[in-house]
């Protein structure tokens, strides 16, 4: 009783003020409860600084990406090259900065492919159960289970290895984790009352999935585009490391760490930055999806 006291006379008056008549404080807004997470605010920052770099690359960047200086070759990071020279005197800084025009519209144009297939296959699945979910789980299941970097050899080698081929493949190989989350979350709304009296007053299965249960699984479906973004443009990198991705001289960060391998010990910037790059990128969307997972928490509470 004593401790209770305490803690009530440790209380503002305008902390007493907005508990109301109800004597319940009253739930933050997203916007403060997102900026509570501060890692999530370093996440915010690093990526529109990312933005703002693949928007104004060509502003940015002191040389073009395909210029080479063989004079200035594997030159070590300098006042004139801020993060050295390659093999063929070409700019790290630069080609580290057009890099981001490639890799980051690969992962947000991929992400829409993926999440437009799997919340479409997600929520079919779920809310019509029965042979629908059979069929639609089992494609899901075989998609996850195929070996995806030989779907991609194989189809990159039909097609070839531009950016259009690249993205589209990569939204198509990538659905099946956003797929099974979104049906296990129409599982659990379609079973609400809200949902049931809308099927007692004859609204359409559209209707009721339009209105009644895509509004409320947005938030997983936001959350999980933001961290899609970062798995793809990590799997880009990888690609392109192993040659099956963004061919030179186009930059991608991945193919830049590749370059680098060989001439680790005697230029090690040739690998040092962009892997910097790509790694600051991809924590930057990860980062930003866990504050947005606390955010849209529907069982937050405040400290």
């Amino acid at each position: 009783m004593a401790m209770a006291e305490g803690k009530a006379r440790t209380m503002s008056a305008k902390e007493i003020a907005s508990l109301g008549e109800s004597g319940i404080r009253p739930r933050p807004s997203f916007w403060s409860r997102f900026v509570r997470n501060r890692r999530a605010v370093v996440g915010a920052a690093l990526l529109v600084i990312f933005v703002a770099i693949a928007v104004f690359a060509p502003q940015i960047a002191p040389f073009e990406a395909e210029e080479q200086n063989i004079v200035n070759r594997l030159r070590a990071p300098d006042s004139n090259y801020l993060m050295g020279t390659d093999q063929l005197g070409r700019d790290i800084f630069s080609r580290a900065v057009f890099a981001t025009q490639v890799s980051m519209p690969i992962g947000v144009f991929a992400m829409i492919v993926a999440v437009t297939v799997g919340v479409s296959i997600g929520m079919a699945s779920g809310y019509f159960g029965g042979v629908t979910d059979n069929i639609l789980m089992r494609l899901t299941d075989m998609l996850l289970a195929f070996p995806v970097f030989f779907l991609l050899l194989t189809v990159t080698t039909l097609f070839g290895r531009t950016l259009p081929v690249l993205t589209l493949l990569l939204g198509l190989t990538s659905w099946g984790v956003v797929a099974r989350v979104v049906r296990s979350q129409v599982l659990a709304v379609k079973e609400t009352d809200f949902v049931e009296a809308a099927h007692s007053v004859g609204a359409s299965h559209l209707a009721i999935l339009r209105r009644h249960i895509f509004p409320n699984i947005l938030p997983i479906v936001i959350v999980d585009a933001t961290l899609r973004v970062a798995l793809v443009i990590l799997i880009e990198g990888g690609i392109s490391f192993l040659g099956v991705g963004i061919q030179p001289p186009t930059p991608s960060w991945g193919n830049m760490v590749a370059e680098g391998t060989a001439l680790l010990r005697r230029a090690w910037w040739m690998s040092v930055f962009p892997g910097a790059f790509l790694f600051l990128c991809t924590m930057s969307f990860n980062l930003m999806g866990d504050g947005l997972r606390d955010a849209l928490d529907p069982r937050f509470s405040p400290n």
